[in-house]
């Protein structure tokens, strides 16, 4: 993470926390930290237990994330109190990507070890230690973010239980837009993980597709498609996992247009959403 917070309070910092040091620990300015559980002292990412996969260990780390480490201390036998800055909007090193407004991010990890000022886009509000505050119009390596410690919001984040919406039902006759840009707050609540979407035919059908496209304002965060390509028989589910997607955790700013993307002569049906409101 670049060096942008100051010991002088910097207003990008907008709150500090300070913990325990042992003498034995080195930890640098910027270093991603956590607080260790057994010895309720501050530790660099880099020492954090690797369990399973990246995924799993993310989401463990982010249990106990306290912020960007404020000064540095070297393992030279002595203790002190480390200053942590737990919510501060910093500029960050990140893994290759075009994020944007809202987009989560966590820490990254190479060969089992968590980057110490590194981070990367995550869909899962799980995995996720900060929230970016800019659009990039490109890929970047660097990209400004909200760090939110377990004690500053993001360990705060909960979902409902998993919800269904379905959708009038259409006809799959035209390739054309059967809903269009209509924002997530008012469809679904709130902020929400899209889990799936599906299609349920209420009559049969040759073959076809229907795309979902989540947007931004004028930025496109890419389609999901859910398609049959041999077609269906009538009360048939078709679903799409959309785990893959980088764009399963929406805002509520974000719009969502569903099209059908292959017309056929028949087919008519609902258009099915699974998914989780953050709460």
């Amino acid at each position: 993470m670049a060096n942008t917070l100051n010991l002088n309070g910097d207003p990008r910092v907008e709150s500090y926390l300070f913990l325990p040091v042992t003498s034995t620990t080195a930890v640098n300015f910027g270093d991603l930290c956590y607080i260790d559980d057994t010895t309720n002292a501050v530790l660099p990412a880099s020492s954090f237990t690797y369990t399973s996969s990246d995924v799993i260990t993310r989401r463990m780390f982010k249990q106990f994330f306290v912020g960007a480490y404020v000064g540095s201390h070297s393992a030279d036998g002595i203790s002190q109190t480390a200053k942590i800055a737990c919510v501060a909007t910093v500029d960050a090193t990140m893994v290759s990507g075009t994020p944007s407004v809202g987009d989560l991010v966590g820490p990254n990890i190479t060969a089992n070890v968590i980057d110490l000022q590194k981070l990367i886009i995550v869909k899962d509000p799980l995995e996720a230690i900060g929230v970016v505050q800019s659009v990039y119009t490109g890929a970047t390596t660097s990209v400004k973010v909200l760090l939110l410690g377990v004690q500053g919001g993001m360990g705060a984040m909960r979902f409902t239980t998993t919800e269904t919406k379905v959708l009038p039902a259409f006809s799959l006759a035209s390739a054309t837009d059967i809903m269009a840009g209509i924002a997530v707050e008012k469809l679904l609540g709130g902020a929400a993980e899209i889990l799936a979407m599906g299609f349920l035919s209420t009559t049969a059908f040759a073959g076809s597709d229907l795309v979902m496209n989540l947007a931004r304002g004028t930025n496109s965060l890419g389609n999901l498609t859910v398609a049959s390509a041999t077609g269906g028989v009538a009360g048939a589910y078709t679903e799409l996992d959309t785990s893959g997607s980088s764009y399963r955790v929406v805002a509520p700013n974000t719009t969502i247009k569903l099209t059908v993307g292959t017309a056929v002569a028949t087919g008519a049906g609902n258009v099915v959403l699974r998914y989780r409101r953050l709460s």
